[in-house]
Protein backbone atom coordinates (compact mmCIF):
# COMPACT_ATOMS: atom_id res chain seq x y z
CA UNK A 1 0.00 0.00 0.00
CA UNK A 2 1.38 3.16 -0.85
CA UNK A 3 0.16 4.23 2.42
CA UNK A 4 3.35 2.55 3.72
CA UNK A 5 5.45 4.30 2.54
CA UNK A 6 4.39 7.95 2.43
CA UNK A 7 3.70 9.89 4.98
CA UNK A 8 3.47 13.57 5.32
CA UNK A 9 3.73 14.25 1.94
CA UNK A 10 7.75 12.35 2.33
CA UNK A 11 9.08 9.13 1.60
CA UNK A 12 8.59 6.47 4.74
CA UNK A 13 10.60 3.37 3.58
CA UNK A 14 11.03 0.32 5.55
CA UNK A 15 14.40 -0.07 6.97
CA UNK A 16 15.05 -3.54 5.57
CA UNK A 17 14.42 -2.29 1.94
CA UNK A 18 17.54 -2.81 0.20
CA UNK A 19 20.27 0.08 -0.08
CA UNK A 20 20.31 0.47 -3.94
CA UNK A 21 16.09 0.87 -4.21
CA UNK A 22 16.46 3.12 -1.10
CA UNK A 23 18.57 5.38 -2.97
CA UNK A 24 16.44 5.15 -6.02
CA UNK A 25 13.00 5.88 -4.08
CA UNK A 26 14.44 9.28 -1.87
CA UNK A 27 15.54 10.44 -5.03
CA UNK A 28 12.31 11.16 -6.46
CA UNK A 29 10.86 14.64 -4.55
CA UNK A 30 7.25 13.98 -3.34
CA UNK A 31 6.47 17.85 -2.54
CA UNK A 32 7.83 18.59 -6.32
CA UNK A 33 5.67 16.63 -8.03
CA UNK A 34 3.98 18.70 -10.84
CA UNK A 35 0.63 16.06 -10.40
CA UNK A 36 -0.75 14.64 -7.08
CA UNK A 37 -3.77 12.79 -6.00
CA UNK A 38 -4.99 12.96 -2.89
CA UNK A 39 -8.13 12.36 -0.72
CA UNK A 40 -9.32 15.54 0.73
CA UNK A 41 -11.21 14.94 3.73
CA UNK A 42 -12.34 11.79 3.38
CA UNK A 43 -11.17 8.98 6.21
CA UNK A 44 -12.34 5.68 4.15
CA UNK A 45 -12.10 7.03 0.58
CA UNK A 46 -13.95 5.22 -2.15
CA UNK A 47 -13.58 4.66 -6.93
CA UNK A 48 -16.66 7.09 -6.70
CA UNK A 49 -14.92 10.07 -4.66
CA UNK A 50 -11.76 9.64 -7.16
CA UNK A 51 -13.89 9.54 -10.37
CA UNK A 52 -16.03 12.49 -9.29
CA UNK A 53 -12.87 14.42 -8.45
CA UNK A 54 -11.40 13.65 -11.22
CA UNK A 55 -13.51 14.92 -13.96
CA UNK A 56 -14.47 17.58 -11.61
CA UNK A 57 -13.04 20.06 -14.65
CA UNK A 58 -15.87 18.40 -17.27
CA UNK A 59 -18.89 19.70 -18.00
CA UNK A 60 -22.17 18.09 -16.45
CA UNK A 61 -24.33 16.40 -19.11
CA UNK A 62 -27.87 16.64 -17.98
CA UNK A 63 -29.06 14.04 -19.77
CA UNK A 64 -26.46 11.21 -19.18
CA UNK A 65 -28.39 10.17 -15.79
CA UNK A 66 -31.11 8.92 -18.13
CA UNK A 67 -28.60 6.33 -19.87
CA UNK A 68 -26.31 5.80 -16.92
CA UNK A 69 -28.45 4.88 -14.33
CA UNK A 70 -28.48 2.12 -11.49
CA UNK A 71 -30.44 -0.43 -14.38
CA UNK A 72 -28.51 0.32 -17.71
CA UNK A 73 -27.32 -2.54 -19.71
CA UNK A 74 -24.20 -1.55 -21.17
CA UNK A 75 -24.19 -3.02 -24.95
CA UNK A 76 -28.10 -0.95 -25.08
CA UNK A 77 -26.76 2.05 -22.98
CA UNK A 78 -23.20 2.16 -25.33
CA UNK A 79 -25.53 2.84 -28.57
CA UNK A 80 -28.05 5.12 -27.10
CA UNK A 81 -24.87 7.59 -25.97
CA UNK A 82 -23.73 7.70 -29.20
CA UNK A 83 -27.28 8.22 -31.06
CA UNK A 84 -27.68 11.09 -28.60
CA UNK A 85 -24.06 12.55 -29.27
CA UNK A 86 -25.72 11.44 -33.72
CA UNK A 87 -22.07 8.94 -34.01
CA UNK A 88 -24.20 6.45 -35.49
CA UNK A 89 -23.13 5.93 -39.15
CA UNK A 90 -26.67 6.82 -40.38
CA UNK A 91 -26.65 7.96 -44.31
CA UNK A 92 -27.05 11.59 -44.05
CA UNK A 93 -23.65 11.76 -42.26
CA UNK A 94 -21.82 9.09 -44.17
CA UNK A 95 -23.14 11.24 -47.21
CA UNK A 96 -21.64 14.30 -46.27
CA UNK A 97 -18.47 12.93 -45.68
CA UNK A 98 -18.59 11.80 -49.74
CA UNK A 99 -19.32 8.17 -48.74
CA UNK A 100 -21.83 7.01 -51.66
CA UNK A 101 -24.70 5.23 -49.91
CA UNK A 102 -28.82 5.20 -50.09
CA UNK A 103 -29.94 8.22 -48.61
CA UNK A 104 -33.48 6.64 -47.66
CA UNK A 105 -34.99 5.44 -44.65
CA UNK A 106 -34.60 1.25 -44.40
CA UNK A 107 -38.16 1.32 -42.89
CA UNK A 108 -40.39 3.94 -44.58
CA UNK A 109 -38.14 4.87 -47.71
CA UNK A 110 -40.03 7.93 -48.09
CA UNK A 111 -37.28 9.86 -46.16
CA UNK A 112 -33.43 10.64 -45.83
CA UNK A 113 -32.23 8.55 -43.15
CA UNK A 114 -30.78 10.77 -40.09
CA UNK A 115 -31.09 10.53 -36.32
CA UNK A 116 -33.39 12.41 -35.67
CA UNK A 117 -35.85 10.12 -38.46
CA UNK A 118 -35.01 7.32 -36.81
CA UNK A 119 -35.39 8.16 -33.46
CA UNK A 120 -38.43 9.09 -33.90
CA UNK A 121 -40.16 10.34 -36.69
CA UNK A 122 -40.50 7.57 -38.95
CA UNK A 123 -43.92 6.13 -38.23
CA UNK A 124 -42.80 2.72 -38.50
CA UNK A 125 -39.86 3.13 -35.17
CA UNK A 126 -42.63 5.93 -34.06
CA UNK A 127 -45.03 3.25 -33.78
CA UNK A 128 -42.48 0.79 -31.71
CA UNK A 129 -41.86 3.56 -29.34
CA UNK A 130 -45.61 4.23 -28.31
CA UNK A 131 -46.35 0.26 -28.81
CA UNK A 132 -44.23 -0.02 -25.33
CA UNK A 133 -44.26 3.34 -23.59
CA UNK A 134 -47.95 4.46 -24.62
CA UNK A 135 -48.25 7.31 -22.85
CA UNK A 136 -45.48 8.96 -25.86
CA UNK A 137 -48.34 8.73 -28.03
CA UNK A 138 -49.76 11.95 -26.62
CA UNK A 139 -46.71 13.80 -28.52
CA UNK A 140 -48.78 16.38 -31.19
CA UNK A 141 -45.47 16.41 -33.34
CA UNK A 142 -43.01 13.19 -33.20
CA UNK A 143 -39.96 13.57 -30.55
CA UNK A 144 -36.34 13.20 -30.40
CA UNK A 145 -34.62 11.33 -27.94
CA UNK A 146 -33.85 14.55 -25.41
CA UNK A 147 -37.67 14.97 -25.81
CA UNK A 148 -38.68 11.28 -25.11
CA UNK A 149 -36.50 11.33 -21.62
CA UNK A 150 -37.83 14.50 -20.85
CA UNK A 151 -41.07 13.44 -21.17
CA UNK A 152 -40.96 10.42 -19.50
CA UNK A 153 -39.18 12.21 -16.60
CA UNK A 154 -41.67 14.39 -16.08
CA UNK A 155 -44.59 11.64 -15.45
CA UNK A 156 -44.88 12.64 -11.77
CA UNK A 157 -46.78 9.31 -10.79
CA UNK A 158 -43.74 7.36 -12.05
CA UNK A 159 -41.25 6.26 -9.01
CA UNK A 160 -37.54 5.85 -9.64
CA UNK A 161 -37.71 2.69 -10.09
CA UNK A 162 -40.51 3.02 -13.07
CA UNK A 163 -38.23 5.55 -14.43
CA UNK A 164 -35.37 3.37 -14.57
CA UNK A 165 -37.24 0.84 -16.45
CA UNK A 166 -38.63 3.57 -18.86
CA UNK A 167 -34.94 4.27 -19.61
CA UNK A 168 -33.95 1.24 -20.31
CA UNK A 169 -36.78 0.82 -22.80
CA UNK A 170 -35.97 3.23 -24.27
CA UNK A 171 -32.13 2.46 -24.55
CA UNK A 172 -33.50 -0.99 -25.84
CA UNK A 173 -35.44 0.28 -28.71
CA UNK A 174 -32.21 2.44 -30.01
CA UNK A 175 -30.35 -0.67 -29.92
CA UNK A 176 -32.87 -3.11 -31.41
CA UNK A 177 -33.87 -0.45 -34.39
CA UNK A 178 -30.28 0.43 -35.62
CA UNK A 179 -29.88 -3.28 -35.61
CA UNK A 180 -32.74 -4.10 -37.41
CA UNK A 181 -32.06 -0.47 -39.83
CA UNK A 182 -28.13 -2.77 -40.46
CA UNK A 183 -30.29 -6.05 -41.35
CA UNK A 184 -32.76 -4.52 -43.73
CA UNK A 185 -29.48 -2.76 -45.60
CA UNK A 186 -26.94 -5.41 -45.45
CA UNK A 187 -28.03 -8.19 -44.82
CA UNK A 188 -31.53 -8.21 -46.74
CA UNK A 189 -33.65 -9.16 -43.38
CA UNK A 190 -36.49 -7.56 -42.25
CA UNK A 191 -38.57 -7.70 -39.72
CA UNK A 192 -41.95 -6.59 -39.24
CA UNK A 193 -43.56 -4.30 -36.44
CA UNK A 194 -44.87 -7.24 -34.49
CA UNK A 195 -42.08 -9.10 -35.23
CA UNK A 196 -39.71 -6.34 -33.90
CA UNK A 197 -41.36 -5.24 -31.21
CA UNK A 198 -41.81 -8.96 -29.61
CA UNK A 199 -37.66 -9.19 -30.07
CA UNK A 200 -37.26 -5.92 -27.95
CA UNK A 201 -39.92 -7.15 -25.46
CA UNK A 202 -37.74 -10.52 -24.99
CA UNK A 203 -34.56 -8.11 -24.36
CA UNK A 204 -36.50 -5.78 -21.63
CA UNK A 205 -37.55 -8.67 -20.05
CA UNK A 206 -34.06 -10.74 -19.89
CA UNK A 207 -32.44 -7.61 -18.16
CA UNK A 208 -35.75 -6.53 -15.90
CA UNK A 209 -36.58 -9.59 -14.26
CA UNK A 210 -33.08 -9.36 -12.47
CA UNK A 211 -34.02 -6.47 -10.78
CA UNK A 212 -35.41 -6.54 -7.46
CA UNK A 213 -38.89 -4.74 -7.91
CA UNK A 214 -39.36 -6.48 -10.84
CA UNK A 215 -43.40 -7.45 -9.89
CA UNK A 216 -43.84 -4.03 -8.84
CA UNK A 217 -43.03 -2.95 -12.32
CA UNK A 218 -46.15 -4.47 -13.82
CA UNK A 219 -48.44 -1.84 -12.09
CA UNK A 220 -47.71 0.69 -15.04
CA UNK A 221 -46.21 -1.91 -17.51
CA UNK A 222 -47.86 -5.12 -17.77
CA UNK A 223 -48.13 -5.33 -21.55
CA UNK A 224 -44.71 -5.88 -21.40
CA UNK A 225 -43.36 -7.66 -18.29
CA UNK A 226 -46.64 -10.06 -18.42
Amino acid sequence: MLTDVVASNAWNLPLDLPTDITTLVMKVDLGSLAQCITWDGVDSPISKTFYKRFYSNLDDIGWAKFIWHKGYALRYASYTWMAMHRKLKTADLLILKGIPVSSSCSFCDANWESHSHLYFECDFTFRILIALLPPLGSFYLRPNLHQVYDFLSNIRHFSSFDLQFCYLTISVIVYWIWRERNGRKFASLRKNHSELKAVIIQAIRAKAIKWKYYDSLKLHFKDILD
